[in-house]
């Protein structure tokens, strides 16, 4: 059994913080949501049942929407990709990072 990758890493991280913070701040949530679309300055996340679009989203800066060419970069968000989002008042989300 190798070392976990990045995004597994990421992915445990992300499970712990959101323990953590239920604890200290139960009023924020971390959430795990998945890319419907991205691209070309579109980007429509779902989580918990809700359908967010980029009015309801502030995209963290090392992650790219807006992008017109998909060169493979690894920050580029894409359909089917999982976020991690963190969100006070479940209106409004920071998406934050991509999850394995």
């Amino acid at each position: 059994m190798g070392l976990p990758t990045f995004d597994e890493s990421i992915t445990r991280m992300a499970v712990a913080v959101q323990g953590l913070a239920r604890r200290v701040q139960p009023h924020n949530s971390f959430t795990v949501g998945k890319v419907i679309a991205a691209g070309g300055g579109v980007i429509v996340v779902e989580t918990d049942g809700l359908r967010l679009e980029k009015e309801d989203l502030h995209v963290s800066v090392l992650l790219d929407y807006q992008y017109t060419v998909d060169d493979g970069a690894p920050n580029k968000l894409r359909a089917g990709d999982r976020v991690m989002m963190l969100s006070s008042d479940q209106e409004t989300y920071d998406l934050t990072a991509k999850v394995s």
